[in-house]
């Protein structure tokens, strides 16, 4: 948000005289909520292999313990199945993010032009 402020654009809306309040709402978080948002649905990925790594020092029972057992196993078809189900939760999201880029953004459409 605070590079979003100094942009044109923000210095334009308060030249024109609009109220702080529509400047930060419509001009401000339009602009510096996407990023976020694209970062918040990458970092799913993170969170599974964080899982692991948190389950494994406190023992908790769950797909990150389930994934290093496998591994030290050599149990090569769970540690697949795992590993798919991760990547294609991620891709859901990722998915669904693109989805509703429009409704965050009015400007983001997806019709041939």
């Amino acid at each position: 948000m605070i590079t979003t402020d100094g942009e044109d654009y923000m210095i334009l809306a308060e030249a024109m005289g609009l109220k702080p309040t529509r400047i930060f709402w419509r001009y401000g978080i339009r602009n510096a909520i996407l990023p976020q948002v694209t970062a918040f649905a990458v970092a799913l990925g993170a969170l599974a292999g964080g899982s692991v790594l948190v389950e494994i020092i406190f023992t908790y029972p769950g797909i990150g313990n389930l994934l290093y057992t496998a591994i030290l196993n050599s149990d090569f078809t769970l540690i697949q199945g795992i590993v798919f189900y991760v990547i294609a939760g991620v891709a859901i999201a990722v998915l669904i993010l693109d989805l509703t880029y429009p409704l965050i953004d009015p400007r983001i459409t997806y019709r041939r032009g």
